[in-house]
This record gives structure tokens, C-alpha cells and sequence, in this order.
């Protein structure tokens, strides 16, 4: 379990969804971050993706998983910091998507 070895305090629920979205990238043939990213959101380990998100090689890249992780926090109900999120992202298409997310998640949650 290469979670629990890196974070020890993890609820066990995060922790099975972060190995188990780490052994199907190490089983492709090319690692996809957007997954693990999207399961990281999915378990409500934001922290954990935006770290994962600031390690993209490219802008472009990091500003389409800050949307993905947008979409989980609004996803969660925690509009507040889908905003603060979406207000870190530089491409100004990626960040108005990200605001489209909040709005309809934030309907949702009302």
C-alpha cells in the first residue's frame, strides 16, 4: 500500500482509492495524472490532487486538472473553495469553465 506507507494518517477509504487509482496507472502502457487526479476528488483528498496538479509540465495541463479538482470540491458542496481554487487557474477558458462548474454544482447543493 503505497498510501498508507506515505500517509499514515489517511482515512482508509482515501487510501484504498489512491493505490488502487496508482496500480491501474502503473499497469497502462502510459500513466494518466487526470485519473488519479479525478479519484483523489472523488475521495475528497483535494490537497493531495492540487499537489499532484502543481506538478504538471505544462500550464495547459496544470489548469485542466485545477478544473477537474474544481469540479470535485464544488462537487462536495464546498463552493467557497471551488473558488478559491478556479481563481488560480491562468487560462481564462479553463478558469470561466471552472466558474460554469461552481455555478451548476452550487444550484445543486441550494
Amino acid at each position: 500500500m503505497l498510501a498508507a506507507a506515505a500517509y499514515p494518517n489517511a482515512p482508509a477509504e482515501s487510501v484504498r482509492l489512491f493505490d488502487e487509482a496508482i496500480g491501474l496507472e502503473l499497469r497502462q502502457s502510459k500513466p494518466d495524472v487526470d485519473c488519479i487526479v479525478e479519484q483523489l476528488t472523488i475521495a475528497g483528498e483535494f490537497t493531495r490532487a492540487r499537489a499532484l496538479a502543481a506538478k504538471a509540465p505544462t500550464d495547459w495541463q496544470k489548469d485542466e486538472l485545477l478544473v477537474t479538482i474544481v469540479d470535485g470540491i464544488a462537487g462536495h458542496g464546498q463552493i467557497v473553495n471551488a473558488a478559491a481554487v478556479a481563481r488560480t487557474i491562468s487560462n481564462s477558458d479553463d478558469r470561466a469553465s471552472a466558474y460554469d462548474t461552481i455555478l451548476a454544482q452550487g444550484a445543486g447543493h441550494l
